[in-house]
């Protein structure tokens, strides 16, 4: 029998050939799984499509194999395991679980991403659409912002490590060999002194010259380059000069990429939220066209006021209409409408909101929108009542509730995945701590949704029907740290990269 070192040399000098062994290694039995089909593999794991029979849902599983990996390949699953279980993004797969099986092979069970990947789009169909490009570039920095904000750099960008949706919304991959720059410098390296790590088309110069305390997040950006280019050109993008690269590229994608691939990585972009504003900025031209006919609107609007007789308003008019604007302070039983109460001009946390005729619409274009509609707490007792209608895009509209544990966000048809409730419950998303129920939004169809919130409890109704109660004794509640000040104990809505319309939003205390 040949040992670990030969069988791990076999391995990878079938892969340098793109060619694996894999077909030799019978399919794993798992206990509680039902394993469906093989999805694809690599040098130190294959990944599996399976069923899990508890909570009867797809997932996929990342076996390692054990037989003929190294210890370094081994820590590097461990690690991506324990990077993983950390985030919570809409944009990076999600890992539910680490198992172990009686032989200790890890496995890992991982979200399933049923639209394949990038690579096999790529394979498909050879070029991708300057529209889906963009998309997906700017899913993956979404991804990757999450990911730096905890100083993860991910090291391995690559078509093969962005799977898409059914909606065709992208994730980030495989953290296996990502470098967190939070960790100890003194810390072990999983990477051996003179060697590096990833693939070698998408390593940026200093991935192949530096230490790891040489790489970061700049690392990452010149990946999102190289893969913007190869998705519009279908072709390996190493070998090619760029000045020769940029002539198929558009106009509107060149200055972006030239700045993503500079040799040098104090001259690209210094994070990835700027690449990410770029990106934003040509996928959303009609902005110009926007702001260019609301700043003419006032204009007109102002040249109008100018010429128009002088009169006196009526003294009462003014005197009610300043009552009602500071009319917050809500007694026991009685509705009051929310909407009319909003400041002019409005004042949103994020997100792009407007007001017309009763309806106020929110757009957001990265992450979530939100917006505060009390200048006062509620208390813990009360009822909620408003009609929203989804316009654009598959994601969540959100509800943001003071109650007697903390502030909570309420989503409905949240994750792309149908889920609905109560989002930060003991410090838990919606998808760990299991407390939801299914709803799908119809986009342009309107919704009645109807909130009542106790001191001990929380009940959803949509359009009359109760979906779920939950029961708030002995939990905690928390909100994302960038919301969090700005609408603790006040009510708020919000939306999850759409374009969401809210109307008759009202609000009333219920007596204890």
């Amino acid at each position: 029998m040949p040992d670990n070192f030969q069988i791990y040399s076999h391995r990878c000098a079938l892969l340098a050939q793109g060619l694996t062994d894999v077909s030799e290694i019978p399919e794993p039995e798992i206990q509680g799984y039902e394993i469906k089909k093989r999805l694809g593999h690599g040098g130190m794991s294959i990944v599996y499509l399976a069923r899990e029979t508890a909570l009867n849902r797809m997932v996929a599983l990342k076996v390692f194999n054990i037989e003929g990996i190294d210890d370094v390949s081994h820590e590097r699953f461990q690690q991506e395991a324990l990077m993983t279980a950390s985030i919570q993004h809409p944009n990076i797969v999600s890992i539910y679980r680490l198992l172990t099986d009686d032989n200790e092979t890890p496995c890992l069970v991982l979200e399933y991403i049923s639209g394949g990947s990038v690579r096999s789009k790529l394979t498909a169909q050879k070029r991708i659409d300057l529209e889906m490009t963009l998309q997906i570039a700017i899913d993956v920095c979404r991804g990757l912002a999450e990911l730096h904000s905890r100083s993860i750099v991910h090291r391995d960008i690559k078509p093969e490590n962005i799977l898409l949706t059914e909606e065709g919304v992208a994730k980030v991959a495989d953290l296996g060999i990502s470098l967190n720059k939070k960790l100890d410098e003194s810390a072990p390296s999983l990477t051996m002194t003179g060697t590096f790590v990833g693939t070698i088309a998408y390593l940026s110069p200093e991935q192949t010259t530096k230490s790891r305390e040489g790489i970061d997040a700049r690392s990452d950006i010149w990946a999102i380059g190289i893969l913007i280019t190869e998705m519009l050109i279908g072709s390996p993008p190493h070998a090619i000069l760029i000045s020769d690269l940029l002539q198929n590229i558009p106009s509107t994608l060149k200055p972006i990429i030239k700045k993503c691939l500079r040799h040098n990585p104090d001259d690209r972009y210094a994070s990835i939220d700027q690449l990410l504003t770029d990106l934003v900025h040509i996928q959303k031209p009609k902005k110009l066209r926007i702001l260019f006919c609301t700043a003419f609107g006032i204009l007109a609007a102002s040249a109008l006021i100018f010429f128009l007789p002088l009169y006196e308003p009526n003294p009462l008019t003014q005197q009610d209409l300043a009552q009602k604007k500071n009319e917050t302070k809500l007694s026991p039983d009685e509705w009051v409408d929310l909407i009319p109460l909003l400041p002019s001009p409005l004042k949103p946390i994020r997100g792009v909101w407007s007001l017309t005729d009763g309806t106020l619409t929110c757009q957001s274009e990265s992450q979530e929108a939100c917006m505060v509609l009390m200048s006062e707490p509620i208390g813990e007792n009360y009822d909620l009542t408003l009609n929203f209608i989804r316009v654009t895009n598959q994601d969540s509209i959100i509800v943001y509730l003071p109650t007697s544990i903390g502030m909570l966000d309420f989503h409905i048809d949240a994750w792309r995945q149908h889920l609905s409730g109560i989002q930060n419950l003991d410090h838990e998303n919606m998808r760990k701590h299991g407390e939801t129920f299914p709803f799908t939004i119809i986009n342009r169809k309107l919704y009645k949704l109807r909130i009542e919130v106790r001191s001990q409890s929380i009940e959803a109704k949509i359009n009359g029907k109760s979906y779920y109660t939950w029961d708030l004794t002995g939990k905690h509640g928390s909100l994302h740290s960038h919301v969090k000040a700005f609408t603790d104990q006040r009510i708020g809505l919000g939306a999850w990269e759409s374009t969401t319309q809210f109307m008759d939003v009202r609000i009333r205390q219920v007596r204890k």
